[in-house]
């Protein structure tokens, strides 16, 4: 049995780096030599607070792996993967990616293939950026329409450069937050206008 290194959750505030055993993959999944691996604010929570770890870890024989965005390269492919080959490059998203390696599907959703010219680290947001665009795309503002995002994490500061990559000219953008580097962040990401909520009425 092939053995690799992976993050074990054990219970809120209990994580250890363990021996684990390689993931096998199916017909329609590649195996990747992961890279990088984002810390989503879900993976905080189940940390933290034991929050739905169903949601967010792998489970193996020895415990629960947690970590779903992720950057790497494809080191093994199921037999009805096409449009994949062992070497490429990519970013996906997919459970128990704080490992060695990380069974990802091969489809559209869960799996691109990385230009040369994008980091790994950077790959690894790529998850939270998808969400980012889609929430700007829902929110489909008419042309001098005022946008205000609410959180400036990750997310929010993705809301704030999605909105100014979509082809429409907005009146206002607004970000709101609660702390002054993140609001800072935001500024300088293309919000004309930034809201502490602690120290003003918002509304």
């Amino acid at each position: 049995e092939v053995q690799m290194d992976a993050a074990i959750y054990r219970g809120p505030r209990q994580i250890g780096v363990e021996c684990v055993e390689v993931p096998e993959i199916g017909e329609n999944e590649v195996l990747v030599k992961v890279e990088a691996c984002g810390i989503c604010g879900s993976d905080l929570h189940t940390y933290r607070e034991g929050w739905h770890p169903e949601f967010t870890l792998r489970e193996t024989k020895q415990g629960g792996i947690p970590g779903h965005e992720v950057s790497g390269t494809i080191a093994a492919k199921g037999g009805a993967v096409e449009d994949f080959a062992i070497g490429d490059r990519i970013c996906g998203v997919g459970m128990g990616a704080m490992a060695e390696y990380v069974p990802l599907l091969a489809n559209p959703f869960s799996l691109r293939k990385l230009p040369e010219s994008v980091p790994f680290e950077v790959a690894a947001t790529m998850e939270p950026l998808a969400n980012s665009i889609r929430i700007a795309r829902a929110g489909g503002p008419d042309a001098g329409a005022n946008v205000v995002a609410f959180g400036m994490g990750i997310i929010g500061l993705g809301v704030i450069q999605a909105f100014r990559a979509l082809d429409v000219e907005l009146g206002n953008l607004i970000a709101i937050d609660v702390c002054d580097a993140r609001l800072a962040m935001a500024r300088k990401l293309g919000a004309q206008h930034v809201l502490n909520a602690r120290e003003c009425n918002v509304v």
